[in-house]
């Protein structure tokens, strides 16, 4: 294993603070500075070109960053105008949101590398998504119409590979894996440099 359970206290003031429970959520640390998982087959299978093998995540599903552009967002809700809350980046769970130059939407759809300062990632793959991006992060209130629509739309995969992951998927954002050797700490506000290609 590479994480601790923090313990009873811990465990007791999360679920106090998060679910008004005295139980029900465990706080866990990971403690090792790489990864012990390897990749899943769901993700290998479809996948496994661009997903290299120190792009692992600690403890999210498939990858340790993914990245969203305000631009994209901000489109995503210019398409679905009478959603009763405005969807935020923060539906989509990313570590890292981008501002981008221009209006247009999507441009991460073609990012092939990913630079902030000295640290350069790489993609991984494309951010399928799931029941959970329905919920605004901060209220709970809950919208089906958001996935419904990402399914319809962003459907950017290719039939094949839709097949090999069970079905139609709506992308939104991409995930991606730290090179090595580029080590190094990012800050809110520094340029973000993407080197685009056609996946």
């Amino acid at each position: 294993s590479s994480v601790f359970d923090c313990g009873e206290e811990a465990a007791t003031w999360l679920s106090h603070a998060l679910k008004n429970q005295e139980s029900g959520l465990r706080l866990i640390y990971h403690y090792k500075e790489i990864s012990v998982r390897t990749h899943s087959p769901k993700y290998t299978k479809p996948f496994g070109d661009t997903m290299g093998p120190t792009y692992l995540p600690a403890l999210s599903n498939a990858s340790p960053y993914h990245l969203v552009t305000d631009s994209s967002v901000s489109e995503l809700n210019r398409q679905m105008p009478d959603l009763k809350e405005e969807v935020a980046a923060l539906h989509f769970r990313p570590n890292l949101v981008v501002k981008t130059l221009t209006n247009d939407p999507y441009q991460e759809d073609r990012w092939k590398q990913v630079r902030i300062g000295t640290v350069e990632l790489g993609f991984s793959l494309p951010d399928n998504r799931c029941l959970t991006v329905n919920y605004n992060q901060n209220t709970a209130e809950k919208d089906d119409r958001i996935l419904k629509w990402l399914k319809t739309n962003r459907r950017t995969l290719s039939k094949k590979t839709e097949d090999k992951m069970g079905g139609p998927q709506g992308i939104f954002g991409h995930r991606y894996g730290l090179k090595e050797g580029t080590e190094g700490e990012v800050k809110s506000g520094q340029d973000v440099w993407a080197y685009m290609s056609r996946f």
